[in-house]
């Protein structure tokens, strides 16, 4: 089976210019893997209840800081980055990093786990089911995609949604739901970020022994108030979804993908006729 190429990320549009603002790039800024960031990639993945990882692949591997995570846990970990630019310095620190546009290289591979982090909003919407279709065929049976982004749901994630010339979708959970479900995904778990107590200094751990129960006391009033009927991380600027891949029939696989084959296939006549227009 071909393995189907996922879309073009905005950020390819913006070459070094982005690199350099996110200061990303330079030398000994990749994969930097702080205390607080360790503590926070483990609890985010504890929610994919996958029970052994060994093959793992990152879509949009950034500044390598996830790509560090994956080698601490002695995963064996691919990346793929739309910024060439990133992937040879990946490839410097012995990463195993492709070009997004090499994607179909992995049509033989598939993994336990897929991650993408701060990803999805920087794709067209028309363009999130042929993304999600991809990473579902490289999915093993019971593997996992668990992605991060601004939160759609709510106002606090304006300011992560529109910090970021790049960003061209914001998402929220009722349309993850759509794509997810239409691609064939069980829904593991949709909403807040976990966010770690362990950090890099006495002041965070204080900060948060507080921030935690007072946040989770907020959202049960925002709930009761205003959403009695929606499950919603209100007070949580990003979101985190887990979506695993379960076993099906190629009857009930082929029902549910139909919609995200039929978004890829307009997509690829729209870029067809666009490279002949007569």
């Amino acid at each position: 089976m071909t393995t189907s190429s996922p879309p073009k990320d905005i950020r390819t549009e913006y070459g070094n210019e982005y690199l350099l603002w996110k200061n990303w790039g330079t030398k000994g800024s990749f994969g930097n893997l702080a205390k607080r960031l360790n503590h926070y990639y483990s609890l985010q993945i504890s929610k994919t209840n996958v029970g052994h990882i060994r093959n793992v692949l990152e879509v949009g591997f950034g500044d390598g800081g996830f790509m560090a995570y994956a080698r601490s846990q002695e995963w064996n970990i691919t990346g793929t980055e739309s910024n060439k630019r990133l992937v040879e310095i990946a490839k410097q620190e012995g990463f195993n990093a492709i070009h997004s546009d090499e994607f179909d290289e992995l049509e033989n591979q598939y993994f336990d786990l897929v991650v993408a982090f701060d990803v999805l909003e920087h794709v067209k919407q028309e363009d999130l089911g042929r993304l999600l279709s991809s990473i579902h065929e490289k999915l093993k049976i019971g593997g996992a995609l668990i992605a991060r982004f601004p939160n759609g749901d709510s106002p606090f994630g304006l300011a992560h949604q529109h910090g970021d010339i790049t960003h061209v979708t914001a998402i929220g959970s009722g349309q993850l739901v759509y794509f997810a479900k239409t691609c064939g995904f069980e829904i593991e778990f949709i909403g807040g970020e976990a966010e770690p107590i362990l950090g890099d200094s006495v002041l965070h751990f204080l900060r948060m022994i507080i921030f935690i129960p007072v946040k989770a006391c907020l959202e049960v009033v925002a709930r009761l108030l205003f959403f009695p009927s929606a499950k919603m991380a209100f007070y949580s600027s990003n979101m985190v979804v887990v979506l695993k891949k379960r076993q099906a029939s190629p009857e009930i696989a082929l029902l549910l993908c139909t919609s995200c084959r039929r978004a890829a296939s307009r997509v690829d006549r729209n870029s067809e006729r666009d490279r002949h227009p007569c």
